[in-house]
């Protein structure tokens, strides 16, 4: 499996760095394209990986297939479902109201969602929705509700009367349980406030001002061009479609775009073109365990060196975002002190993206590179 793996990625491995940027950063290029075959062979790794700073995309490489069918490779404009990476747009959304005073942090689902049950939308706040302390049942727990296509769940309201409003499993704020549901409670307070679909909403917020015209919601019925579709090996090396749906996550986890794409929304963010630097502040103020408002914002610190143990192991504050739906992984951290966005998407192997806080993993590999050699800016 290896091999044949290997061969395949060796044709398919793209992308272009300038001759410039290539000259700031000597020896990232090497150590990123080697961190990148290396998770190919050893994970099936499928998808991007981009570092840039402010001003330029330092590194930009692609590996494997957007649709194995038809054989055509990943590209710098594919499109990839980001899966939970979507959590960090919705809570900007949230955070732009909370700016304009038209919602607040510590406001509660009762006084945005007239129609929730009311003895439950009293005890959580916007802000436990934000860092999954609600209490809330999750959707996860609903048989076949991500695979679902029943016609009548249209919108994020029609999913929280349907499910999510039954009284909080304990006591909302005293423990963190990850929960997609909290996501989706506050695209029904946005839909609700303003009137508009979350697709809508997004694209007049976000994805129009700042000219993400490869960014939008997932919808099955769909064909969206140049969509990745999700692969894995089997356990003979046979390349097999790995389907997940994504478009009953909503506001939790249905966004696709580019790399590219993405690179916008972060470089809008680090310039505070969507959000006051106060506000955005506090987006990504991290609480006790490190979680920002849909983010995480922590100190990583690389895995030790068996081989030189005793060498200073590279550090970062970083903010940072995962997602995982199936085959579909994403990736986006920001390193701010040095002014460095790197955003890694997959749609293909089981290379895990979440291990960065712990110092291992392949996401960690590639910020250790990142951080020893891209120029700051």
């Amino acid at each position: 499996m290896g091999r044949r793996w290997l061969v395949g990625t060796a044709m398919l491995f793209g992308g272009a760095t300038s001759v410039s940027a290539q000259s700031r950063a000597t020896g990232m290029t090497p150590a990123l394209d080697s961190i990148i075959r290396e998770a190919a062979t050893s994970s099936g790794f499928m998808g991007t990986v981009l570092v840039a700073n402010r001003s330029r995309i330092l590194y930009q490489r692609q590996t494997g297939m957007a649709n194995a069918t038809w054989s055509i490779p990943n590209a710098a404009t594919t499109r990839f479902r980001v899966a939970s990476v979507t959590k960090q747009v919705t809570a900007l959304l949230i955070m732009q109201y909370v700016q304009s005073g038209q919602l607040r942090l510590n406001g509660s689902i009762a006084d945005y969602l007239p129609w929730f049950a009311a003895d439950t939308a009293r005890r959580v706040t916007l802000e436990l929705l934000l860092t999954h302390m609600s209490g809330l049942r999750d959707l996860d727990d609903v048989p076949g509700y991500y695979a679902s296509d029943d016609s009548t769940l249209r919108t994020h309201s029609d999913v929280v009367r349907r499910y999510l409003m039954a009284a909080p499993e304990w006591t909302p704020g005293s423990r963190f349980r990850y929960n997609n549901a909290d996501y989706v409670i506050l695209g029904a307070i946005l839909e609700e406030l303003s009137g508009m679909s979350f697709a809508a909403l997004l694209e007049t917020r976000i994805l129009a001002p700042l000219g993400m015209k490869n960014t939008g919601m997932v919808c099955e019925r769909t064909v969206i061009p140049r969509l990745a579709e999700g692969y894995d090996r089997n356990a003979n090396g046979i390349l097999q479609r790995q389907d997940e749906p994504v478009e009953r996550y909503l506001a939790s986890g249905a966004l696709y775009s580019t790399a590219d794409d993405l690179l916008r929304f972060y470089r809008a963010v680090d310039s505070h073109r969507l959000l006051s630097a106060s506000s955005t502040e506090r987006m990504f103020r991290p609480n006790g365990y490190g979680g920002a408002l849909g983010s995480w914002q922590y100190d990583w610190k690389a895995a030790p060196d068996s081989l030189h143990p005793d060498r200073p192991r590279a550090t970062a504050r970083v903010i940072e975002r995962q997602g995982w739906i199936g085959a579909y992984r994403g990736l986006s951290a920001m390193i701010p002190s040095r002014g460095l966005f790197v955003i890694v998407i997959a749609n293909g192997g089981h290379a895990d993206l979440s291990t960065l806080s712990r110092g291992t993993g392949i996401a960690s590999r590639i910020i250790a590179a990142v951080t020893s050699h891209a120029p700051s800016r």
